[in-house]
């Protein structure tokens, strides 16, 4: 498992939409599985998850999204699972990494816009 946090400005919509179209389009066996959008109080907040192929691993690696927004600041959190091997304990986490490496790029490149 692996996680990534970000906190910065940004208008909700757009991002949930530069994010979505920008992870489907990193990989082809990228897939949105589910999602839901829900308001929390004044707060806007997005859960998504995805799924890829991982050919390292040989098996498939979940990304969980959380995107909150209020006041046009955005939290994000993004967690992977699922690519690791083992019986016991986890080894092989390469595609979990890989998964949320391309998460990070494009996170950073909205907040560099």
């Amino acid at each position: 498992m692996a996680i990534f946090e970000r906190t910065f400005k940004g208008h909700f919509a757009q991002f949930v939409d530069v994010f979505h179209d920008n992870i489907i389009q990193s990989s082809v066996t990228t897939k949105f599985e589910d999602g839901k959008q829900i308001m929390v109080g004044n707060r806007k907040v997005s859960f998504l998850v995805y799924e890829r192929y991982s050919a390292i691993g040989a098996n498939r690696v979940s990304l969980s999204v959380v995107i909150a927004e209020s006041n046009e600041t955005i939290q994000f959190t993004a967690i992977t699972s699922g690519g690791a091997q083992g019986v016991f304990m986890k080894i092989n986490t390469f595609g979990e990494e890989a998964f949320l490496d391309v998460c990070v790029r494009i996170v950073e490149n909205y907040i560099a816009a």
